[in-house]
Parts: C-alpha cells; structure tokens; sequence
C-alpha cells in the first residue's frame, strides 16, 4: 500500500504501483482490457497505456521515497563492500561521501556507443570524477585518462566536467575496462571492491556465424559489443577448426543475443546447442610425483594433484581468495580458514578458474627465469583437459622438484611448456578422472491438475524432485535437472500443462556424470571435436629416469 511494489511490462513501457492506481483512477480491469482484442487494436491501447501510466514515474518515486541516499546509508553499507581499512584516508572519504576525498568509482555497466565507444558507468562513492584526469583500474592493473564525462538524464546522456561522490557517472576513454573494475586516484595504493558475482556459470555453446561473408566485419564489431555488455556470454575462436562459438547461461539466454544480433542489423546462423562439461579427479593423486622431460631432455619437472575442496572452490569463485591478494592476506584465509599448511598456502602462485598452482620447489636453480612459463604451461593444462578437452574443475597442481638446465637457450617456453602440461595430464588420468555435467535448479508453479506432466516429464529427463509445496490453488514443484536435458523443455512443458505453468531456471551446480553414461558422453565429445573416441593413457604423458 505504500507503494513499494510496482507493476508494468518493460516491453510496452507501461507500470503502476497503488499510490499511482488511486491518483490516476486505474485499475487492473484496464489493463486486462487493454490486452484483449485483435492483435491491431491491442497495439494501439498499449500504446495508450503506456502513455497514460509511463513506467518511470512509479519507479522513479521508489527510488526516492524508498531508498535512503548515499549520505545516509554508505558508511553503514561500506564495510559489506569494500574490504578496505574504514580509518584509512580513502576510507574515511566514502563514510563521508567525500567529493574532496580520493577518487574510488565502482563500475557496474559497460556499454558501447557508436560515438564515444566504450562507456563505463558506476557510482562514485568518493572524490570526483574529471575530464581530463588520469586514473588506475585497480583490478586490471592499468592506467587510463578519462576522455569524457557523463551525467544521464532519463534516456539522453549529457556531457558535463566533473561528477562529485554520491553520483551515478558514465565515463570514456579508459582502455580494456569490465564491469566489476574499481577506478581510484592513479598512484594511490587502494583495494578494490569485491568482485561482482554472477548466478551462473556459461554453459550451453553454440556455433555462429553470419549468413552472408560480408557481415564478419559488422560480426565482429557486434559480438565485441554484447560480450563487453553481458558478462555471462564468453565468445572463443576454435583454433582447430576455426569455428565462432558463443557460450551462455542456457538455450533462452543464447536465443535473446541472437534476437539482440539481429536488431543490431546482422543475420546469423546458430549450430544447435552444446553441452559445456568440466573435468575432474575422483581423489588425490597417491602415487611418486609424475615426472615430465623437455622435448630436449634437458629439463625436468616433478608434479602431484589433489582434489581441492568444495569450499575452497566456492571462496575461490566468490573472489575470496584471489591473485590480487598479498601473500600474506591469502595465507592467513587458506591456513586458518581452510585447514591449508603454511608452505602451501604461502606458496600458491596462480589461479586458474577454480584450479590453483603450488609451489613446493626448494633449493634448485633458475626456477624464478622459467617460472612464468610454468604457470603458462599450468594455464594451458587446465583449460583444455584431456579427458575431452574440456576445461578442468577444483585440481590443486604441486610442483615437487625441478631441474633446469643452466643454458637459457635450452630452457625457453618451447621447452618448459610442455614439460609443465605433459606431468600434470599423467597426474590427471591416474587419479579416477570424470566428467562433470551442469545442473539447472528448475522451479514450476502450475495448477493441481496438472502436477502429474509436470513430474513425468522431469522424470523422463533425468531431473530430480526437490521439492513440493501448495501455494493456495497453485502447486510449486522444485527440482535438479541436467543442462543436457532441457533442451526443448519449454514447448514440451507447455503443452503438457496447456500454457498453465510458470516456470524458470537457472545454474546450480556441477555433478559427475552417472557412471553408465560417462564413457558414452566423452566418447561422443570428443567424436564431435575429431579425437580419437577413447581417451589417452597416462603413460603418453608422463616420463621415466
């Protein structure tokens, strides 16, 4: 009643909230109204509506009348966002709201225009943004000189000089920039907020590519833009068979950018969706470290793998422990946190995904010269797994021992690369590798009578029931249900329930593929990648005295 809940459609640009319904005489019937008839005349009264009740006006009163201002509530929403020190000078300046302060600007948009080409927007929680001032991206580790400054005002952008603290601000000019980056004062040593974390992981793949040749400049210039827009779509080239491949959140969210290519102009072709799998191990490799030879024989490593556990992989996804840590602030998490020995917590020196890199090595020469090119070879090695050349998921990798030969001529990334992914492969396959599938969680609300479908149809797709309650007449059934079997759910179920239900998903977790099924899939992966249909042995990777 007091106007915290709105409804409208962003489509037909119409909304309402109870204070708007009385003050303009409007009410539900109206609306109902408004949607029935011939498709023409149902055009025109959205049309109507959404100029009689325009979907700003409630939200914009929410805003105001419902949201406290940053005076108000940054210094208690401070520490829940940024893990910087509250009696340092910059924090000090956010409690304040402090456009005098130091400048720190969180980015939670990127757009591309036309005109001003990538344009970050974010609040300012202190100091000012300025034309013309050279600032650092802290989670990029880069500088930049903001080329213009922007101020929005409802649909239109207008150019201004500076935005003090409090502020939402749009800016241009600052090179490779994300959304989640934090932009500070340029030489002040600062941390950055806490990453943004997304719902889900990408994946579904699929294939695309223009329908005419003639577009791939405008492809290209296209999917820069919606994959610097949305961050859940990650776009790839296959370098073996050239192919574009577009993964997202699942088949509507492919479905929307390829809506969303088309308004851009450009008509594209789509392969039929693909699963994305992930690779992992059973247990702990057991065995003597595995050793790996250079291609010259002149350079040696010795590896072992573990199992990380599932809570070091959800810190390690939430940004808990991250490379942009000091040794020391990662050390004390994963040695008092996690249960991790000091040597190896004080020596992890690269993160991967969800997989990380320790280094044991003692007392052996030229490590540091050829250590970039380990964890280049330790990169490469979890990318693309070698069970299906799938990416790999929640391996800890320990470099043992090392020789390297003295001559730098014999010890280049030709060399060291290969020596490094090689080993940690072996490890791989003598430690029960698997295959890990991703799992929707899928929630369905439908009327009693239609219960029934709704569960058989789970069924028959090997989606487990989670879940099931009563909401007055309505039924919430909750379940799991694998990403490679829902496709085509959507027709299916609406049939099954006669347009009756309600229903969503999204990602939930990775489970091992069941193990009657699990040579089949990775045989018919890596069929459709042109590899042989059986995996590898661990002997072809690894190398004795």
């Amino acid at each position: 009643e007091d106007g915290r809940v709105a409804f409208g459609s962003a489509l037909h640009r119409w909304g309402i909230n109870l204070p708007h319904m009385k003050a303009k005489g409007i009410t539900f019937k109206d609306i109902i109204d408004a949607y029935t008839g011939e498709p023409e005349e149902i055009a025109k009264k959205v049309e109507e509506l959404s100029k009689r009740i325009p979907l700003y006006e409630p939200i914009l009163d929410m805003f105001c009348e419902h949201l406290p201002s940053p005076l108000e509530a940054q210094p208690y929403r401070q520490s829940q966002i940024w893990p910087g020190s509250p009696d340092s000078p910059i924090g000090k300046a956010m409690a304040k709201v402090d456009p005098n302060g130091p400048l720190l600007m969180c980015v939670t948009f990127v757009e591309v225009d036309p005109h001003s080409g990538v344009v970050a927007i974010g609040r300012v929680f202190s100091g000012t943004v300025e034309k013309g001032k050279t600032v650092q991206m802290v989670t990029g580790r880069q500088k930049g000189l903001i080329q213009q400054v922007y101020m929005s005002m409802a649909t239109d952008r207008v150019i201004v000089d500076k935005i003090p603290a409090g502020n939402i601000a749009a800016i241009s000019g600052l090179p490779s920039i994300r959304v989640g980056e934090t932009i500070a004062e340029a030489d002040m040593e600062v941390q950055p907020f806490e990453s943004l974390k997304y719902v889900s992981d990408p994946v579904v793949t699929v294939a695309v590519e223009p329908e005419d040749v003639k577009d791939l400049p405008l492809f290209d210039k296209v999917i820069h833009k919606i994959t610097l827009e949305d961050p859940n779509l990650h776009f790839r080239i296959d370098k073996e068979s050239g192919q574009y491949l577009l993964s997202g959140m699942g088949e509507l969210h492919l479905e929307v950018t390829a809506y969303r290519m088309q308004e851009a102009g450009l008509k594209v072709k789509m392969s039929p969706p693909i699963v994305i799998y992930r690779e992992t191990v059973s247990r702990n490799y057991n065995g003597p470290p595995v050793m790996g030879k250079s291609p010259n024989k002149h350079n040696k490593l010795w590896v072992t793998i573990e199992k990380l556990s599932e809570d070091v992989i959800q810190a390690i996804k939430t940004g808990k422990i991250n490379e942009m840590q000091s040794r020391d602030e990662r050390q004390k998490i994963l040695t008092k946190e996690y249960g991790w020995s000091t040597d190896d917590a004080r020596n992890l020196i690269a993160i991967e995904d969800t997989n990380v890199l320790v280094n044991r090595i003692k007392g052996r020469q030229y490590v540091e010269e050829v250590i970039e090119h380990i964890k280049a070879g330790f990169r490469d090695a979890v990318n693309t797994g070698v069970l299906a050349k799938e990416p790999i998921y929640g391996i800890k990798v320990n470099l043992e021992d090392i020789i390297v030969h003295e001559d730098p001529v014999h010890r280049g990334p030709a060399q060291i690369l290969p020596m490094t992914w090689r080993p940690i492969w072996g490890a791989f396959l003598l430690s029960d590798p698997k295959l890990l599938e991703p799992i929707l969680s899928f929630e369905c609300k439908v009327p009693q009578d239609f219960v029934s479908p709704v569960i058989s149809l789970l069924q028959k797709r090997r989606g487990r029931v989670v879940d099931i309650t009563n909401e007055e007449d309505m039924v919430i059934v909750k379940a799991e249900l694998p990403v490679a079997e829902s496709f085509g759910i959507a027709d299916e179920l609406r049939s099954s329930t006669q347009g009756r239900a309600f229903w969503a998903t999204q990602f939930s977790h990775w489970a091992p593929v069941p193990e009657s099924m699990q040579s089949e899939v990775i045989k018919q992966i890596r069929t459709r990648k042109g590899l042989p249909p059986t995996p590898p042995k661990p002997e072809e990777f690894y190398d004795t005295e």
